[in-house]
């Protein structure tokens, strides 16, 4: 929650808060792409998605898978 805080102040107060989310949207794929490829359980990717998408006040339900991977 602290986190999600911080971040969300830090784009609120940047001198250019859209392009600052737009970076940090594209650090966001690049780490879960790089998550997706390891061996990390899925209710990990879940809590990084949905930390994510809490951080750049995306609706969680469009934006994230809410049911396992299959496989």
């Amino acid at each position: 929650m602290a986190l999600t805080a911080a971040l969300r102040a830090l784009i609120k107060t940047h001198p250019h808060p859209n392009l600052l989310a737009q970076e940090l949207a594209q650090q966001r794929q690049f780490s879960q792409a790089h998550l997706e490829a390891s061996p990390v359980p899925d209710k990990a990717l879940m809590g990084f998605e949905l930390t994510w998408a809490l951080i750049l006040h995306q609706d969680p339900a469009q934006d994230v898978r809410l049911v396992a991977r299959p496989g």
